[in-house]
């Protein structure tokens, strides 16, 4: 029997034709693409759960009991969904650096963000220990910017996963943003 849990996580930028719906954008617009043959597979990228992440994550699995303590704050059952992914944050930093584990915050300053309480971050549980957050920024969103560096925030804008990129930039096309995380025994 296998004990150890692991967890890999990856981003996956698609680029999606079509002219610039409104925001919030449909959850299911990458699945669409994808069904009529349109959608573009642009770039995949290993991200790295921050040490707050995995912080949060035990806090989580513990139901926030024993009032575990997050990014220097103490979180008890009464918070615990603060403790849960609400944000996604993209920048355009020059040569940024490669995520490590102590990161606390995006090296740029934020081009473009989505957020779970705005409608326009979704959260879906693609297959048993999965979890994909996804945002769309649209060809007027990004406005000649090369997204170089993507990262998800809790509730109290802990940053939870980071990851850089180089690629990431069609003027022609709405980009979809699809981080996930997969937890597995190791």
């Amino acid at each position: 029997m296998k004990s150890v849990l692991g967890i890999t996580g990856e981003l996956r930028v698609y680029g999606l034709p079509g002219p610039c719906p409104a925001r919030p954008y449909p959850p299911d617009a990458l699945a669409t693409a994808q069904r009529r043959g349109l959608a573009r597979l642009l770039t995949v990228e290993r991200n790295l759960v921050t040490d707050i992440g995995l912080d949060a994550l035990a806090a989580l699995f513990g139901g926030a009991l024993g009032s575990p303590t997050v990014g220097g704050d103490a979180f008890g059952p009464a918070n615990l969904a603060d403790l849960a992914v609400r944000s996604m944050e993209v920048t355009a930093q020059v040569a940024p650096t490669a995520p490590a584990p102590t990161d606390t915050a995006l090296e740029g300053a934020t081009l473009f963000s989505a957020d779970i309480t705005g409608g326009t971050l979704f959260v879906t549980y693609p297959a048993a220990g999965q979890v994909r957050c996804s945002a769309v920024i649209s060809q007027l969103e990004q406005a000649g910017t090369i997204f170089t560096e993507e990262g998800l925030f809790n509730g109290e804008g802990d940053l939870l996963a980071r990851t850089t990129f180089s690629r990431a930039h069609v003027n022609t096309l709405n980009l979809q943003f699809d981080h996930s995380f997969v937890l597995a025994r190791a």
